[in-house]
C-alpha cells in the first residue's frame, strides 16, 4: 500500500503509462527474485515473502525521490496529520484484505503437504484473477474522481455514480461467472 500511495501523484495526474513502467520494473524484480529463489531451491514460504517485502522495499526508496521531486511535495504537518486520522478506516479494512487474501495460501503451505498447496494455489489464483476486475477499478477511477471533484463538483458526482454503476455491473458479472461456472469444479 506504501507503494501504491507514492504512485497515487502520478495516477491523479493521468501520467498511466509512467505507473505503468514503474510497477512493471517492479514486479519483474519480484519476478526475478522469485525465480532465483526456485532456482536455488529454496521452500519455505517466509523466504519468499521476506523477499517480496525487500521488493517493496527498493522499490519505494528508488521512486520515493524521485517522485518528490518530480512533483516537489513538501510536507506539511496539519495535512499529514488529518490524512492519518481519517485513513484509519480504510487503512485497516486495506489491511484485511491483503492479508486476507494471501493468508489462506500460507497456512496450507505450512500446514499441509506440497500437493495440497499445488491444489489449491491454484484455485486461489483463478479467483484473484475474476477479482482482477473490481480491484483494478477503483485504482483507475479514485484519481480520476480525484480531479473531477477539484474541478467541478457536479462532474466528480456524475463520475461517481458511474464509479458505483461500473463496480455493481463487475460485480453481477463476476457473481454470474462464478455461478455458471460451479459446475466445473468437481
Amino acid at each position: 500500500s506504501l507503494f501504491s500511495s507514492l504512485l497515487l501523484p502520478l495516477k491523479v495526474h493521468l501520467r498511466n503509462q509512467l505507473t505503468s513502467i514503474i510497477m512493471v520494473l517492479s514486479d519483474l524484480l519480484w519476478l526475478a527474485a522469485t525465480g532465483l529463489l526456485i532456482y536455488l531451491s529454496f521452500v519455505d514460504p517466509l523466504i519468499y515473502i521476506q523477499y517480496r517485502l525487500y521488493v517493496l522495499l527498493f522499490s519505494v526508496l528508488l521512486t520515493a525521490p524521485w517522485i518528490v521531486r518530480l512533483y516537489q511535495l513538501r510536507p506539511r504537518l496539519e495535512i499529514i496529520w488529518t490524512a492519518l486520522k481519517g485513513s484509519f478506516p480504510y487503512a485497516s479494512s486495506e489491511l484485511l484484505l491483503v492479508s486476507m487474501k494471501r493468508i489462506d495460501v500460507l497456512m496450507v503451505a505450512l500446514m499441509l503437504d506440497h500437493l495440497a498447496i499445488g491444489i489449491y494455489a491454484p484455485a486461489v489464483g483463478i479467483i484473484n484473477a475474476f477479482m482482477l476486475l473490481l480491484d483494478s477499478v477503483p485504482s483507475v477511477m479514485i484519481p480520476v474522481l480525484s480531479k473531477s471533484f477539484s474541478q467541478d463538483i457536479a462532474k466528480g458526482w456524475f463520475e461517481a455514480r458511474r464509479f458505483v454503476l461500473v463496480q455493481a455491473v463487475f460485480g453481477l458479472a463476476l457473481t454470474v461467472a462464478l455461478w455458471a461456472g460451479m459446475g466445473l469444479i468437481g
